[in-house]
C-alpha cells in the first residue's frame, strides 16, 4: 500500500517529534533548555570543539538563536571559549559539562544507536539517502519561498520608494 505525501509527512513529523523530546524525559528538573541539550548533543557527537557557527550549522539555527544558551551554560560553568582562528572561539565542554551530557545527553545517543542497529546496512544506508534527499529538496523549497519573499518585499520597497505602492490603490 503506497502511502499519499500527507500521510508520510505526518509519519516522519510524528518520528521526528518523538525523537526531539527523548532528552527531556531524562532532564527533568535540570535547568536545562532544549537549546542546551542539542548544543551538548552537537558537541558529543562531534567528539571535537566546536565554533559557534559549526553548531548553529549542526542544528540548522541562527547563530543568535543558540547565543543565549551558550553563555548560560557558560555561566552555568558547562563549557568554554578556547581561541581559535582569528575572531573564532571553539567551544569546550568543562568536567561539568562532560558530566552533564553524559548523565543526559549519552543514553539518548545510545538509543539513537541502538535503534538504528536494529536496520540492516542496507536499511540504514537508504533511509540515510531518502532522508539526505527529502532535506536537499526542502532547502531548494525553503530557498524558492525565502527569495520570492525578498523579490516581494524589494518590489513594495521600490514601489513605496516610487510612489506607486499598489497596495494603495
Amino acid at each position: 500500500m503506497l502511502m499519499d505525501e500527507l500521510e508520510t509527512l505526518r509519519i516522519l513529523n510524528e518520528t521526528i517529534n518523538r525523537k526531539m523530546g527523548l532528552p527531556r524525559t531524562f532532564v527533568g528538573g535540570r535547568d536545562l533548555a532544549a537549546t542546551d541539550l542539542v548544543v551538548l548533543y552537537a558537541l558529543l557527537t562531534e567528539d571535537r570543539p566546536l565554533t559557534q557557527s559549526e553548531i548553529a550549522r549542526f542544528l540548522f539555527r541562527s547563530r543568535q538563536s543558540i547565543n543565549s544558551s551558550l553563555q548560560k551554560m557558560r555561566q552555568q560553568g558547562l563549557l568554554k571559549l578556547i581561541p581559535g582562528e582569528g575572531k573564532k572561539k571553539r567551544i569546550l565542554l568543562t568536567q561539568k559539562g562532560k558530566d552533564i551530557t553524559r548523565e543526559y545527553v549519552t543514553p539518548v545517543f545510545q538509543m539513537e544507536l541502538h535503534a538504528l542497529s536494529c536496520l540492516s546496512p542496507e536499511e540504514r544506508d537508504s533511509l540515510a539517502g531518502l532522508l539526505i534527499k527529502f532535506g536537499n529538496a526542502l532547502t531548494r523549497e525553503s530557498d524558492a519561498i525565502q527569495a520570492s519573499h525578498t523579490a516581494h518585499a524589494d518590489r513594495k520597497k521600490e514601489e513605496f520608494t516610487n510612489g506607486t505602492d499598489s497596495d494603495c490603490e
